[in-house]
């Protein structure tokens, strides 16, 4: 039996979030009966059963990201007292052990448990997502801990895994690995997302004054990497009548006031923030009811929402960054931070949208290379593959 242990996502079910939303496809999509995943989960009730995965909870500090490396800790301490039950088990004397950590926030702590796990013939795995030091929300001294915590892990990890193939060059460039140790897997999504009810996305939309059809689409963090000023600062340049529907988690957020004191975006009655939508259902229909989708993320690789938005929505406006044109590639349109980039590309995507709508099938980059279940089937070969020769 291959044992999998994955910690640095919230847990499953997944309620918002990349990482989680990656784990629930994971364990939902298994087909290989030889491998047994255990989930580390924010909580402090009993272990529960999901799907045949074992997801045990780790009690956790104030979940923020100046404590996020103390909580991935935590839950590296509890994985090796179960690896340690397993290994008493004379019944499970040929079991194999992976250890998958998610993102690089717990590298600062890692040596400090690293030794017990080479010993023990662990096989630790590494998802950098993306090159997380660059993200503007850090000031000098966050960016370098971020920095070092990301080398560490890397330096650490007997393989990585790259949700894209410019963060996997980056990688072998910068830390000297090379193809053996350094995978590709992409992110998944379903190819065909179950959607919410017409009557329940018309109880949403009234709410709003949103019409079905008629509205451009953002969903994603309320963080300044995904060029929301440059989105809404453009929009409000189109000529368009339909609104901007907003998605994200900007209430109580200092980057909501910035932007509302440089932009003077309440003026404009198409700019909609509408708050978060945690119904993965209701979700998927806005994303399926929009006129077209801007994503503006700028930083990571594969992002989850894009690919959620490429299974669902016919029109995408991309931010012009290797990492999205790696998935849209000649199914989307690509804006810059260029005036007037966004903007006419707007005006364009109003003017021209049956025929566009008939030119682009972003689906079928979904259909080729980013399905659950095919990304599912990548990492039983790869875990089966790693373990191949461990003892």
């Amino acid at each position: 039996m291959i044992n999998v242990f994955i910690v640095g996502s919230k847990g499953i079910p997944a309620r918002y979030g990349g990482f989680e939303t990656f784990v629930e496809d994971l364990v939902s999509h298994q087909k290989n009966n030889n491998i047994k995943y255990y989930v580390s989960c924010v909580g402090d009730g009993k272990d529960y059963d999901f799907k045949g995965a074992t997801c045990f909870n780790v009690p956790i500090k104030k979940d923020s990201a100046k404590n996020r490396m103390f909580n991935v800790f935590a839950a590296l301490k509890r994985t090796k007292a179960i690896i340690k039950g397993i290994k008493k088990d004379k019944n499970r004397k040929d079991d194999k052990f992976i250890v998958y950590i998610l993102g690089c926030r717990v590298g600062v702590l890692f040596p400090l448990i690293r030794r017990w796990f080479r010993k023990n013939h662990v096989i630790i795995a590494f998802n950098p997502d993306g090159m997380e030091w660059m993200r503007t929300k850090w000031n000098f001294w966050q960016t370098k801990i971020v920095e070092y915590s990301e080398s560490q892990l890397i330096k650490s990890s007997n393989y990585l895994v790259c949700d894209s193939q410019a963060i996997r060059e980056y990688i072998k460039s910068e830390y000297g690995k090379d193809d053996s140790q350094c995978a590709f897997i992409a992110y998944g999504v379903e190819k065909d997302p179950e959607v919410a009810s017409p009557a329940e996305f018309d109880a949403w939309a009234k709410g709003f004054q949103i019409e079905k059809g008629n509205y451009y689409l953002v969903v994603g963090r309320f963080v300044p990497e995904n060029n929301y000023e440059l989105i809404i600062s453009e929009f409000m340049k189109s000529k368009t009548s339909k609104p901007l529907v907003i998605i994200t988690n900007h209430e109580g957020n200092n980057f909501y006031n910035v932007l509302k004191t440089n932009l003077k975006f309440e003026n404009d009655k198409r700019i909609k923030f509408v708050g978060t939508v945690y119904d993965h259902k209701l979700l998927a229909a806005i994303r399926a009811n929009a006129f077209a989708y801007i994503h503006g993320h700028s930083v990571g690789g594969t992002n989850p929402s894009l690919l959620e938005a490429l299974s669902l929505t016919k029109i995408n406006l991309l931010f012009d960054v290797v990492f999205n044109r790696e998935v849209g590639e000649e199914e989307c349109m690509y804006f810059s931070k260029d005036d007037g980039s966004l903007s006419s590309l707007i005006d364009n995507t109003d003017a021209n949208h049956e025929d566009l709508t008939s030119k682009l099938h972003p689906k079928s980059r979904i259909e080729k290379c980013y399905g659950s279940e095919y990304i599912a089937g990548k990492y039983e070969r790869f875990f089966e593959e790693i373990t191949s020769g461990v003892k």
